[in-house]
């Protein structure tokens, strides 16, 4: 699974990506690049999401704080949102997804 995640339009770095399956086994995690790419690990030495109904929950962590700048409708409430609710198959897939916020986000 990859894709490029944006907030308002714009490319941003450090978004952090968790596909946590509903089957009951380990999730795989990403973050964005400088240009907002990102590609999910099942583990370190291997990409990808495990197969079947997955929640995508997006979080933006700065420096050592342990603030997430984005609201909890992005994660602890993103299985309420149709967008973040995904299928993933055998022919994998891309998860584009442009993050409308007007909070303030520092720099990475």
């Amino acid at each position: 699974m990859e894709g490029i995640i944006t907030l308002n339009g714009e490319p941003i770095e450090g978004v952090s990506l968790n596909f946590v399956p509903r089957a009951m086994i380990r999730p795989s995690v990403a973050q964005t690049d400088s240009s907002g790419r990102y590609r999910a690990r099942f583990v370190s030495t291997q990409s990808g999401v495990a197969l079947g109904p997955c929640v995508v929950e997006l979080s933006i962590y700065r420096g050592d704080s342990p603030r997430n700048y984005l609201p909890k409708q992005f994660n602890l409430q993103a299985e309420a949102n149709p967008d973040f609710n995904l299928e993933v198959t055998e022919s994998g897939l891309v998860f584009n997804y442009d993050i409308v916020y007007a909070g303030d986000i520092p720099p990475n």
